[in-house]
């Protein structure tokens, strides 16, 4: 289909670190590439869409977390881009990933997964997660241990 492009096709995606409370919110993917894999709420920009608005989408259409838009916008504290041209199986993809702090005195966050797109959504003790390399879709491990050293 891009044959007839000038340039190679290039896509942009968000990722969203969310920690608490010593855990991290992880997706369960449902779809290919990666099925069961583990991997962090994000996915692909949209045409009239700012990477930001998209990273607060996607989290909230992934994991439908019990928080306002101010608050997940309030909880930003970093954002760092990635941009190996090998990360991911579906071709040149650039990401965003933004890390997410939110309040450890409040109890974790109620969430639910996206049917169709996420299997299960959780929360993940950190050393668990940075514990099993192998659990994680492509390169979200590294997206994990970069943002939560910030």
């Amino acid at each position: 289909k891009w044959s007839a492009a000038p340039y190679d096709p290039i896509f942009l995606t968000v990722d969203t670190v969310v920690i608490q409370s010593g855990h991290v919110l992880v997706n369960v993917r449902d779809n290919f590439p990666g099925v069961g894999l583990w991997a962090l709420p994000g996915g692909f920009l949209e045409k009239n869409e700012r990477i930001i608005d998209a990273a607060v989408r996607e989290l909230k259409e992934e994991t439908r977390i019990e928080l306002s838009d101010a608050q997940l916008y309030g909880a930003i504290k970093a954002k760092e881009i990635f941009d190996d041209p090998g990360r991911s199986l579906r071709g040149r993809t650039v990401t965003t990933a933004f890390l997410l702090r939110l309040n450890d005195s409040k109890t974790l966050p109620k969430v639910k997964p996206q049917k169709g797109e996420v299997k299960k959504v959780m929360w993940v003790p950190l050393s668990e997660a940075l514990a099993c390399p192998e659990n994680w879709f492509e390169d979200h491990y590294s997206i994990l241990k970069t943002m939560y050293n910030r």
